[in-house]
């Protein structure tokens, strides 16, 4: 996929260009060396203040069953 002026362009996948590997990934976006400083606003969002770390649910989203689950045995051998 490719975005152009016009629009999007769908080529099939043998035609798409090779990937990079994260190091060269890496590589190519120092090289860049794209200005990020718009970003810095969002350092004092409070972001660093949301709970992360959450109780475990002690339920699951399904009732619990009014049957109990059997287990399956193998068959006997004679």
């Amino acid at each position: 996929m490719e975005e152009r002026p016009d629009g999007i362009l769908l080529r099939p996948v043998e035609s798409a260009p090779p990937r990079l590997s994260w190091t060269a990934t890496a590589r190519e976006m120092a090289k860049a060396q794209e200005d990020w400083s718009d970003w810095e606003s969002t350092a004092s969002d409070g972001l660093e203040y949301a709970p992360w770390e959450t109780k475990a649910q002690k339920h699951v989203a399904e009732p619990k069953s009014r049957y109990r689950a059997r287990t399956k045995r193998a068959p006997n051998k004679k």
